[in-house]
């Protein structure tokens, strides 16, 4: 899977968005985490809201917040 950001200048920015839509492709087209979805759907769901905060922050020529590694969906 590739993602063009080109709007996006902050490389760190760009990943966070990157995993982000990982994220969201795993949990729906490869049912990722099968046995929990509600699981999944909050994992994703505070993951996208981590890069809607970031963004803000890039947004405002602020520094981005500290890196959380993205969850993983297929735990048990």
């Amino acid at each position: 899977m590739f993602t063009e950001l080109f709007s996006i200048t902050d490389a760190e920015m760009r990943e966070r968005y990157r995993v982000l839509v990982r994220l969201v492709y795993d949990a729906g087209r490869r049912r990722a985490g099968g046995r929990h979805p509600e699981r999944v759907i909050r994992d994703v769901r505070n993951y996208l809201r981590y890069v809607q905060i970031s963004l803000g922050f890039v947004i405002d020529g602020e520094p981005l917040p500290v890196h959380e590694e993205p969850p993983a969906l297929d735990r048990d």
